[in-house]
C-alpha cells in the first residue's frame, strides 16, 4: 500500500518529506494546486516521509475513504419529516436521498470502495 499526499500540502513550500524519501517517489505539481504528490508505483511504504511532513499531509492510502454514512441519510430523512410535519415545504413525501448520490463519481475515486445498499 502506498501513501498519499492530502490537500493540506497545497501551497506548502516545504519539501522535507521529499528529501527523506529513499526511492524518490515524490513529484511536484502546479495544477490544480501547487503541491507534492506520491507515485504509488514507486512508493515502498517506508514511512520516512510521514514524520518529516510539517503539515501532516501524508497518510497511508488505506486510511482514506470516501463514504456516505447511513446516519447522515437518516438525519436528512428526519429533517425532511420535520419540515413536512411543520408545513415548511410543499412536499408530502420524504425524498429517497440515495437518488441524489452520484455513484459514478464515487467509483471514479475508489472503485472497490463503493458499496451502495438500496
Amino acid at each position: 500500500m502506498a501513501h498519499v499526499v492530502t490537500a493540506r500540502c497545497a501551497g506548502c513550500r516545504y519539501t522535507y518529506c521529499a528529501v527523506e524519501c529513499p526511492v524518490t517517489c515524490f513529484w511536484e505539481i502546479e495544477k490544480p494546486h501547487h503541491m507534492l504528490v506520491i507515485d504509488p508505483d514507486t512508493c515502498i511504504d517506508c514511512e520516512a516521509c510521514v514524520p518529516a511532513c510539517p503539515v501532516n499531509a501524508i497518510w497511508p492510502d488505506h486510511e482514506l475513504s470516501v463514504q456516505l454514512d447511513q446516519s447522515l441519510i437518516t438525519a436528512m430523512e428526519d429533517q425532511a419529516r420535520w419540515m413536512i410535519a411543520n408545513n415548511l415545504t410543499a412536499e408530502t413525501l420524504v425524498p429517497n436521498f440515495l437518488d441524489y448520490t452520484y455513484e459514478d463519481a464515487l467509483k471514479a475515486i475508489k472503485p472497490d470502495g463503493v458499496k451502495v445498499i438500496r
